[in-house]
């Protein structure tokens, strides 16, 4: 049954004298009947073709023969002498033509009918059976291989590449229902800094005097170490400011330059300049005195702690100062 090929069918499928240049079958099929000039040009001009009933007898075609039934959209291939089903055209499923859905055909003991989509599943794919009926199914960790995932794969979080954590900080990760790590950030370890020393010594590198009877805070201008901005060389020296709300060890030791002092000593720990933890002195007839004390205080971030003294000889004495010896005030926190 041979037809002409119209014009703009000679051109796509390369048609010459009404037959096509290869000499192997090349087979178009669209899994639709939504557009039915397009499936009877290739009908009618890529396969012997007709209704069922045309259909001629095997043996007079020749091996490996195709013939596609219009009604049934069924193709069938001489196998041996006998027609034999290899694939169904038609977009209904179950082997049935017509219908408008496009459909995967399978055989299945001889028979062809549609793949089986599960409805239930977001990310599908076709399973691929030796037996049975195969369907659409959601891919899981059984379905992929070694290597088969990489980078160029996963889609991109919002989180900076790179290590996080150190001396100083720890990591925060924030980690979703997947398993994926959608955050992270370096958080400073607080009260210490996060080394082995949490606080601040500091002492004077001159002498300073102290005027008679008069309440005096001891100035300090010189840091041994400050883990935590506790301490100010030139703005209030005089003062050890916590960083953080905890429990603080604090200590100091003065010493006033008198070989005869005739009149009392006192050295004490005030929080806030109100409030006074800590007191000690000694009487009017220790050599070149020296005055020490330590406590145990509970602050709030912002509180502060200082060293006050007062001496009663009658005139100023002035506080010695000798290198890693006196004074010197310190602050440790303890949590």
């Amino acid at each position: 049954m041979p037809r002409t090929p119209p014009s703009q069918w000679g051109a796509l499928f390369n048609f010459a004298g009404g037959g096509l240049i290869h000499q192997e079958l090349f087979a178009l099929i669209i899994v639709s009947t939504e557009n039915p000039t397009l499936f009877e040009a290739i009908a009618h001009y890529l396969l012997p073709y007709g209704v069922h009933a045309d259909r001629p007898t095997a043996t007079d075609t020749p091996e490996g023969a195709l013939f596609l039934e219009t009604d049934t959209q069924e193709i069938y291939q001489n196998e041996a002498g006998a027609w034999v089903l290899v694939a169904n055209v038609g977009s209904g499923g179950g082997g049935s033509p017509g219908g408008s859905n496009k459909n995967v055909q399978y055989n299945n003991a001889g028979a062809f009918g549609g793949v089986t989509n599960n409805t239930t599943a977001t990310k599908k794919y076709l399973q691929q059976v030796s037996t049975g009926t195969p369907s659409f199914d959601q891919i899981n960790g059984a379905d992929l291989v070694a290597a088969s995932i990489g980078p160029t794969e996963l889609a991109a979080t919002a989180v900076t590449p790179g290590a996080y954590g150190d001396a100083t900080h720890v990591p925060a990760i924030t980690i979703d229902a997947d398993g994926r790590i959608t955050a992270a950030a370096d958080v400073a370890i607080s009260g210490g800094g996060g080394g082995t020393l949490g606080g601040a010594r500091v002492t004077h590198n001159t002498t300073q005097s102290i005027p008679n009877a008069t309440d005096t805070a001891a100035a300090f201008n010189t840091e041994d170490y400050d883990t935590d901005n506790y301490h100010d060389n030139a703005t209030n020296n005089s003062r050890l400011t916590a960083p953080a709300t905890g429990t603080y060890l604090v200590g100091f030791c003065l010493q006033y330059d008198s070989a005869s002092p005739t009149g009392p000593h006192y050295g004490s720990i005030k929080l806030n300049t109100t409030t006074t933890p800590l007191t000690t002195g000694f009487g009017n007839s220790e050599y070149y005195p020296f005055i020490t004390g330590s406590t145990v205080i509970e602050m709030s971030a912002g509180d502060y702690v200082q060293i006050w003294t007062n001496q009663s000889t009658g005139g100023s004495q002035n506080l010695l100062s000798a290198t890693d010896y006196v004074p010197i005030f310190w602050i440790e926190r303890l949590r």
